[in-house]
């Protein structure tokens, strides 16, 4: 993926293990200028209330 991206998932239980797991995967996503949406919660961790 590339900067600008967003990589959108389901289920966020499809995506990480652990609420730790979870955070360590968007921390690199967002260091790399790619954001996180899920769907079925309707999170979007691109956008400030999503953080």
């Amino acid at each position: 993926m590339r900067e600008g991206d967003k990589l959108i998932i389901t289920k966020i239980d499809r995506f990480a293990r652990s609420v730790k797991n979870l955070h360590n995967v968007a921390s690199q996503l967002e260091d790399n200028g790619i954001g996180l949406i899920f769907l079925k919660e309707q999170i979007d961790f691109s956008t400030p209330s999503g953080k």
